[in-house]
């Protein structure tokens, strides 16, 4: 995603070059299209499913990656802090990233909009259930197997 990004952010300043506000504004349907295009490009090199939530926004720069990796490998192993789990599930939703994806591989735009708020604790819970076994994640995972025509 973020090497996508970054392709994507040269690609852009790339077609508007010199171009001043009154070129750019309203938007012309021919850098639309051209954008377009690349976004299509870059996602089938980068494997991007087509149901993710992808922006163009800045990239992660690699000298802010090893707080990533810290914050992902510490999710990952649940020895998070409540605290902690919820701000990096944040920090990925700010910095335009699927956090559904992510961590789950489950693209953005195929969770409905009720399982959302569930799926949304669950990461949580993951981040930070090691020191109670993940007690709480088997009630947040009950709640997403049933059927939301029930309640």
């Amino acid at each position: 995603m973020n090497a996508f990004k970054e392709e994507y952010q040269e690609a852009f300043e790339e077609l508007i070059g010199s171009r001043t506000d009154e070129e750019i504004e309203p938007w012309p349907k021919e850098l639309e299209g051209k954008l377009r295009a690349e976004q299509e490009r870059l996602s089938l090199k980068y494997r991007i499913p087509p149901d993710l939530y992808l922006t163009t926004e800045e990239p992660i720069r690699e000298s802010e990656f090893s707080w990533w990796k810290e914050a992902l490998a510490s999710w990952s192993s649940g020895t998070m802090s409540p605290e902690e789990s919820a701000e990096f599930v944040s920090a990925l939703d700010h910095n335009q990233f699927d956090e559904y994806y992510i961590l789950l591989e489950v693209p953005n735009f195929l969770i409905s909009g009720i399982q959302r708020n569930l799926l949304e604790r669950s990461l949580i819970e993951l981040g930070c259930g090691f020191e109670n076994e993940w007690e709480k994640l088997d009630e947040l995972c009950d709640a997403l197997r049933a059927d939301p025509t029930d309640s």
